[in-house]
């Protein structure tokens, strides 16, 4: 018998939570092809069209790790940072059965060369760890057709002269003499042809510091047309070869205003391919890869395209982009190539602004798409605190500068599924600098800003649903803005603290009384300079203020509003010293407590609280592992307090910690997966934490529970049921074909809030709060879980 069911129900499958973990939301930052800062990043494809990035990763020491792209994630090949020590000057192939090799400089074994594979389970040495005589650099790896690796580099133990090296089975031996080059070679590289002959290419100090390519001919090395055949100098050389077994190199070439050339050999001479000086400015890590139809591409670094990576192909005539050419979004280094076998050429790049991470994109044939994710948003590198906020509803919104579009403010929500451009983006006049959000009772966003075209005036907007539109007037502050926090009051009269440089950079706050923004209490009231400012309002809806004060020797300070003037909360300076990233909240009870970067305590986290005569310290002094940056204080319905925060001493790994009455305890593990800043922290109605962060892009994440609804019973899709409405507020309603046996409602944190055997009425869920849930539903045939949403 069909049964009808009346329930807050959106119909949307949902993979379900079980264990205490950060959760992402949107986009997951462990998707990318490094975690953390990323050194001599290098790219492989294997048979099966399986792009491999190797480097050396900060998040292990610098040891050398591999990531592979399963066709869905990124995915560590094997331990992340396998090698015995830090890892310089890393390569990557993979061979005919696709075994990935590694080369790198090992650090931890005299610097020398070492290689190992990836034997299915874990990475072995190929042959023996450190087996160069001396120091080696500019490793480089090949294998030729019969699987037999060939490794080239600058050999410290023959006068920094290029060596080749290659595995009997046994042992590494020395293909033709060691160090056979006449002077000292930099920039070694090898490639094989279709003949199985090694060619390496190196810059030789013996021609001045020219290109020279040298191929084994069976029994000794030769050296490919000239010696030095470049115009003049050349930094940054890799080789390649065609079908034809024609050698190319790319270089950065010295005498053509250090811009990139690429040369061919006919078989006689070296000839330019196109022009010299093929990119706009200065080049900088050249590579290049040619495709089964003799095509060259190259990628590399272009200081006049602002450092960003760069790409370029040779049509036949002339060397032209790839898609828009200029592919990253932001400044990049060890820029690297390959092609798969459908000709679709990959490219991997570290961003070298605060994450460094590895990115990579492929061409689809229209437009460079990223393999993996980069984050919700690309955020410029000045990003704050006070960036995230959540409405009534629980929908976290995010505010940012966006790279992309000149720096200008925009704002993003997310909507259940994907973060979503809340209006235009870019709606700010231009760079928008400390950007600040909050969110009224009527779920009405406002975001305030410094206007940088505005004489850097403070700006403030709000979305009427359709476009964000001016509160009062823009660029009203008197003089230049920073620091600024936003905070819309109990009465959602919005209100803005900032520090005004017409004013000795002390603090100013003026609230919008419907027509204009007029001042609270008296101008520029702080002592001295003020930063890290935050602005706050108790249950009473007093607004007070902390901040850091020059005039103190920037210790942590806290006012109030008296209802005429600002008045100090305890003493001036509260912190025993220098502090930064100074914030505020209140428990239910009123109290305020303040969180900060303790510089008189090795620049760890501390909080205190008032008790009403004086501050006094929460727990311990001190309390995070290392340096915090980007601290964020915030007070769930529990009156339990959080901090978040980036700690420098683990890797600017985002941290969250909360106080259980006696001590402050870590929630969960590493919220991010690697080197952050610019953390927000939010609770929604259900006391759940969301932190959002800058990561090479920006992400956000919940503290909750993965797989909380998992049984062995058989799950199964209830693709003929209806539901409506679609949200509710109150009552539900869900029919189906079959009976409905029992329905469990579980919040996000796994806690079941909802349970009823048999039902067969009206069931009212308006006692629940607002927010998402998830539905299980069990008939007679197994279980189906689905999303539900009460607004």
């Amino acid at each position: 018998m069909k049964k009808i069911l009346l329930i807050s129900l959106l119909l949307t499958r949902i993979t379900l939570f079980a264990q205490d973990d950060w959760r992402p939301i949107g986009p997951d930052d462990y998707n990318q092809p490094s975690l953390s800062y990323s050194y001599y990043t290098k790219i492989a494809i294997d048979n099966n069209n399986t792009p491999y990035v190797v480097c050396s990763d900060q998040n292990n020491a610098k040891k050398i790790c591999v990531r592979k792209y399963n066709g869905t994630n990124w995915e560590y090949v094997g331990s992340a940072g396998f090698s015995t020590g830090q890892a310089d000057y890393t390569s990557i192939v993979i061979d005919n059965n696709n075994i990935p090799y590694v080369a790198y400089k090992d650090v931890a074994n005299s610097n020398k060369i070492t290689v190992q594979k990836f034997n299915g389970t874990f990475w072995e040495v190929v042959g023996t760890l450190g087996f160069s005589t001396d120091q080696a650099d500019y490793t480089a790896i090949a294998i030729d057709n019969n699987n037999v690796p060939f490794v080239t580099y600058k050999d410290a133990s023959n006068v920094n002269k290029i060596t080749v090296q290659k595995f009997n089975g046994a042992a590494w031996e020395f293909v033709g003499t060691a160090g056979f080059s006449v002077g000292g070679a930099d920039y070694t590289s090898i490639v094989f042809d279709n003949t199985n002959t090694p060619l390496v290419s190196y810059k030789d100090a013996s021609n001045s510091n020219k290109v020279t390519v040298q191929k084994f001919n069976g029994a000794a090395w030769q050296v490919v047309g000239l010696s030095g055949f470049s115009a003049g100098g050349a930094d940054y050389i890799a080789i390649a070869t065609d079908v034809n077994n024609l050698p190319y190199v790319v270089y950065k070439d010295i005498a053509n205003g250090n811009k990139a050339t690429v040369q061919k050999f006919d078989g006689i001479n070296w000839q330019v391919v196109g022009t010299v000086g093929i990119s706009a400015g200065t080049a900088d890590y050249t590579s290049i890869a040619i495709n089964s139809s003799n095509q060259p591409y190259i990628v590399y670094k272009d200081v006049l395209n602002n450092d960003k990576t760069t790409i370029r192909k040779f049509n036949g005539t002339a060397w032209q982009p790839v898609g828009t050419g200029v592919i990253s979004v932001e400044m990049a280094d060890y820029t690297s190539i390959a092609i798969d076998n459908n000709n679709v050429p990959y490219v991997v790049y570290s961003k070298t602004y605060y994450g460094g991470k590895a990115r990579v994109q492929k061409f689809n044939g229209t437009s460079w798409e990223m393999v993996g994710n980069y984050g919700f948003a690309e955020t410029s590198d000045a990003i704050y605190t006070n960036f995230l906020a959540i409405d009534n509803n629980n929908v976290p919104y995010f505010i940012y500068r966006e790279l992309t579009n000149g720096n200008k403010a925009t704002v993003k929500k997310y909507n259940g599924t994907t973060w979503q451009t809340v209006g235009t983006a870019g709606f700010s006049n231009g760079q928008a600098d400390f950007v600040s959000i909050d969110i009224d009772n009527n779920n009405i966003p406002y975001v305030a800003y410094r206007d940088n075209p505005l004489s850097y005036k403070i700006t403030v907007k709000k979305f009427n649903g359709t476009s964000w539109v001016t509160v009062g007037s823009q660029g009203f502050s008197t003089g230049f803005a920073g620091y600024i926090s936003l905070t819309i009051d109990n009465n959602n009269v919005p209100y803005v603290a900032y520090k005004d440089d017409s004013f000795g950079g002390k603090i100013v706050v003026k609230k919008y009384n419907g027509t204009s923004w007029v001042l609270v209490g008296t101008s520029g009231f702080s002592a001295g300079y003020a930063s890290y400012i935050t602005l706050k309002f108790d249950s009473n809806n007093i607004p007070y203020v902390a901040y850091d004060d020059s005039s103190v020797g920037n210790k942590s300070f806290v006012q109030k509003f008296n209802g005429t003037n600002w008045e100090v909360v305890g003493v001036s300076g509260i912190s025993a010293g220098y502090t930064n990233n100074t914030c505020l909240a209140f428990n239910s009870s009123n109290i305020p407590f303040i969180a900060y970067t303790d510089c008189t305590v090795s620049c760890k986290a501390t909080v205190q609280k008032f008790n009403g005569t004086a501050w006094e310290v929460v727990g311990l002094q001190g309390f995070s592992s290392g340096y915090a940056e980007f601290i964020t204080l915030k007070i769930n319905g529990n009156n339990i307090p959080y901090v978040s925060y980036s700690d420098l001493n683990n890797g600017n790994h985002v941290f969250v910690q909360k106080f259980n009455g006696t001590a402050w305890e870590m929630v969960g593990t590493s919220v991010s997966s690697g080197h952050s800043r610019g953390v927000s922290m939010v609770f929604n109605s259900n006391n759940i934490p969301y932190v959002a962060y800058e990561s090479t892009g920006a992400y956000a994440k919940y503290f909750g529970i993965e797989n909380a609804l998992s049984t062995k019973e058989n799950t199964y899709s209830l693709n003929k049921t209806s539901i409506y409405p679609n949200p509710v507020k109150n009552s539900f309603s869900i029919s189906g074909n079959e009976a409905v046996n029992e329905i469990d409602i579980f919040d996000l944190v796994g806690k079941k809030v909802l349970h009823q055997q048999n039902p067969n009425k009206e069931i009212n869920i308006q006692f629940l709060p607002n927010g998402i849930y998830v539905a299980k539903i069990k008939t007679e045939k197994g279980i189906t879980s689905l999303k539900l949403i009460k607004e």
